[in-house]
């Protein structure tokens, strides 16, 4: 690792550090010292830090021990020239389990991830450790079965491939994927991908529920034929969520003779429906009637409310800032350092990396564009993009590569000022498919995903707050996006 961010905390909400305290430190004159500060308290990010460097440096990793101790499990072996050898291991899933190793050692010194040291026993050269979510180390396991040409990692990564192939093979059903939906009626639903892995017909049930709220729950039925995929949906025409509502949705796919697999996921249900298409003059011409939402998390100083619709050409947003103190913001890329809106936007979201950068790259589609009126007039500056050639973006002040033509993805900015300084402004947004790596829209049944978050700067700030939040647009992936469900 050659760059840590960020040595020393720089807060985020005007003069307090609420808001983003991303250092390893914290920055002791925060009220006078943004940037740059010599006096700083170590955070216990620091010292798990040091003692990762410490028991780590000058190795190289020797095999990975993932699947090795379960699914949540995962672990590294190290090694140096010398063949001094150290092992991570921990347990990521919040559960607490146990992790046979093999070192080849009567006791063995074991370190925690702030460093401290304990020894303990073996029973026959085999450490039971307990794994938690914070990564312990081994210290100087034996050479010959952890070293460079050790074979006890080998061996353990064999053995988690058997018991994976074991597993697959004993599978009758198997849940592919799942989201909310929205059905052929227009009611809420949600749909599972169901594989029949037999080699005969089998029934299988798909069942739903929103944990918390008895009318979002229900199954369905269907008689699959060998090794045949279906997409199965659930009615939940009862379910009147709050669109921006985070909540867990759990599944089930199960076949007559008792297999099962559950998954679940925190999702939302916003609904965009299909808009008429606009004019050349006029891109929202067709979106007559905006039903805009309030986002929870605003106050008299500053809140936001959104609507959400598409077209062939767009996907279309309509929001409502009330903001207290409003003044135009900055042109360009320091736009965001204003009154505005900072939009994030994904195809998808990538649960699982495929081991390909660009591939994950153009599947997620990721990008994010501030919007607000400037001194300039309304401008979109795009600040990250997937595909920064076909995509250009900006990267600092001077850099005007981030500037998006009004032709091509249409922005309005209208303010109605009230006595006292404050403001009403809507902002109507209008994003080409292709900016999301789409060459058509997905059509009626497809999602994207987004974030969306008001920047407020009232008179006398140096920095603007995130008065709004809807979703989470850091750090910058869409791991945590919300979703929009284009219906008819």
């Amino acid at each position: 690792m050659s760059c840590i961010f960020y040595p020393a905390d720089y807060g985020g909400d005007r003069n307090t550090s609420k808001d983003g305290d991303y250092g390893l430190t914290s920055n002791l004159e925060l009220d006078v010292r943004r940037f740059g500060t010599r006096k700083v308290s170590p955070r216990p990010v620091a010292a798990a830090l040091a003692a990762a460097t410490r028991f780590t440096e000058g190795h190289r990793a020797t095999g990975c021990l993932e699947g090795c101790f379960g699914d949540t499990a995962l672990g590294y072996s190290y090694a140096t020239s010398d063949d001094e050898c150290v092992i991570a291991v921990w347990d990521w899933g919040g559960e607490e389990s146990t992790a046979e190793l093999n070192i080849g050692r009567d006791e063995i010194v074991v370190a925690d991830h702030m460093g401290n040291e304990r020894t303990m026993k073996t029973k026959g050269g085999v450490l039971a450790l307990r794994l938690g979510v914070a990564p312990q180390y081994v210290l100087d396991p034996a050479p010959a079965l952890w070293g460079r040409r050790g074979t006890e990692a080998a061996k353990m990564q064999a053995l988690a491939r058997e018991r994976e192939a074991a597993r697959e093979a004993a599978r009758e059903v198997a849940l592919k994927s799942f989201a909310p939906a929205v059905g052929v009626d227009g009611a809420l639903a949600v749909a599972g991908e169901v594989e029949n892995r037999r080699k005969e017909p089998t029934d299988v049930v798909f069942e739903t529920r929103v944990r918390g709220v008895p009318e979002a729950r229900g199954r369905v039925a269907a008689r699959l034929a060998p090794g045949e995929t279906r997409k199965m949906c659930v009615p939940l025409p009862a379910f009147k969520p709050a669109p921006f509502a985070r909540m867990k949705v759990e599944v089930a796919a199960s076949s007559a003779s008792g297999y099962e697999e559950a998954a679940s996921a925190t999702e939302n249900f916003l609904v965009a429906r299909r808009v008429a298409e606009g004019t050349a003059a006029d891109a929202f011409a067709g979106w007559t009637d905006p039903r805009h939402e309030t986002v929870a998390g605003g106050d008299a100083d500053c809140s936001l409310k959104l609507a959400v619709a598409w077209s062939s050409k767009f996907l279309m947003f309509d929001a409502v800032v009330d903001d207290d103190d409003y003044s135009p913001s900055f042109p360009g890329w320091f736009s965001w350092n204003g009154d505005a809106l900072q939009l994030g936007l994904a195809k998808d979201v990538l649960l699982k990396s495929t081991e390909n950068t660009l591939t994950d790259l153009y599947m997620e589609a990721f990008t994010e564009t501030t919007l607000a009126l400037t001194s300039d007039g309304p401008q979109a500056y795009r600040t990250k993009s997937f595909e920064p050639k076909r995509l250009p973006m900006g990267s600092n002040p001077k850099d005007a590569k981030g500037l998006l033509s009004q032709a091509e993805c249409p922005l309005e900015v209208k303010v109605d000022r009230r006595p006292g300084g404050g403001a009403t402004v809507r902002y109507r947004y209008a994003v080409p498919w292709a900016y999301l790596n789409l060459a058509a829209a997905p059509g009626a049944g497809g999602s994207v995903r987004f974030a969306l978050w008001a920047c407020d700067r009232d008179a006398g700030d140096k920095l603007c707050r995130h008065a709004v939040k809807l979703f989470d647009l850091r750090p910058n992936a869409p791991k945590q996006f919300g979703r929009i469900l284009l219906a008819k």
